[in-house]
């Protein structure tokens, strides 16, 4: 059985699938708008899952979960659960992009040329990447800017395209005012706003063999640093050179 999760936005995804041959037969899945508590709710709804499929942790073959980017605090959470589990049953974990999720849903469903999936990464931007075809495969890398450059960023990644591109995802919707003013009402679709954890669990299926320094190697994508990071460059706190001063006296 494969456990899949995605914890990059306020939506707590997980899904519980049996492999079968060609890909998985997804037999229990839960959407949680835990509004980011996904540290107090993970523990009890994995639980919950595996009762609701009848499925033991004996009975677990692999696990999946969403990269990001998202919520930096929401994709500690989900990696080191899931990195937790995987290590003490010895069992393959494989992550995949969490804009590729949504991108993948929404293409099965109503597909288009080229796809934009937005995210919001708070701080007046969103996390933004392209993709096009069946699969969703990427155009270009996944980056952070602002909305209003959007626009600016596709014209040069899709050319002329870009007046056909379909925006999709949660920063598509936070963010509609400001898209307005470069895309078309038409080309903003909230159908899918958040990733789920059954689609992340197709991209990644097959999994590859447990293998212990493929899962110490698995990090989140962020994308941008921390606020941390950029507070501290350096990595540690260091005290002001007054306050030293006043503690040598």
């Amino acid at each position: 059985m494969i456990l899949a999760l995605d914890s990059s936005t306020s939506v707590l995804s997980l899904g519980l699938g049996r492999p079968e041959s060609g890909g998985v037969c997804w037999l229990a899945t839960r959407e949680l708008p835990g509004g980011g508590q996904h540290g107090v709710l993970l523990p009890l709804e994995l639980e919950r899952l595996l009762l609701e499929a009848r499925v033991s942790r004996a009975e677990l073959t692999g696990f999946v979960v969403g990269l990001g980017p998202g919520s930096f605090t929401g994709l500690r959470i989900g990696v080191a659960t899931l990195k937790g589990l995987a290590y003490g049953l010895r069992l393959p974990l494989a992550g995949a992009s969490s804009l590729r999720a949504i991108a993948s849903e929404a293409q099965r469903v109503d597909p288009v040329d080229a796809l934009v999936v937005l995210l919001d990464a708070r701080q007046g931007e969103v996390y933004a990447a392209c993709f096009t075809g069946g699969r969703a495969e990427p155009t270009g890398v996944e980056l952070s800017l602002p909305p209003a450059k959007l626009a600016e960023h596709l014209a040069g990644e899709l050319g002329e395209s870009r007046a056909r591109v379909r925006l999709v995802g949660e920063g598509a919707a936070v963010y509609r005012e400001v898209l307005l003013r470069d895309f078309s009402a038409s080309q903003l679709d909230l159908r899918w706003l958040a990733p789920k954890a059954r689609f992340l669990g197709d991209l990644c299926w097959p999994l590859p063999a447990f293998s212990l320094p493929a899962l110490c190697a698995l990090e989140p994508h962020y994308v941008r640093p921390s606020e941390a990071e950029l507070k501290f460059p350096e990595g540690n706190f260091r005290a002001r050179p007054q306050e030293t001063e006043t503690k040598r006296d």
